[in-house]
């Protein structure tokens, strides 16, 4: 059977990825990295929640 999504692949380049973004960075750095990243994560899931919310609603 053919797989038509891998998370263990996707998890793997997500992973690659940030390490080439905090690459260099200092501790600090790599928090702010982190934090900010965290807060944008958390204005899309209030935006999605305002959107299911709006949808339900009608």
């Amino acid at each position: 059977m053919k797989k038509t999504f891998d998370c263990v692949e996707m998890k793997q380049t997500c992973q690659e990825e940030i390490r080439r973004q905090i690459k260099g960075m200092t501790p600090s750095e790599e928090v702010a990295f982190f934090r900010r990243a965290g807060g944008k994560l958390q204005q899309r899931i209030n935006s999605s929640k305002a959107s299911a919310a709006h949808t339900t609603s009608r």
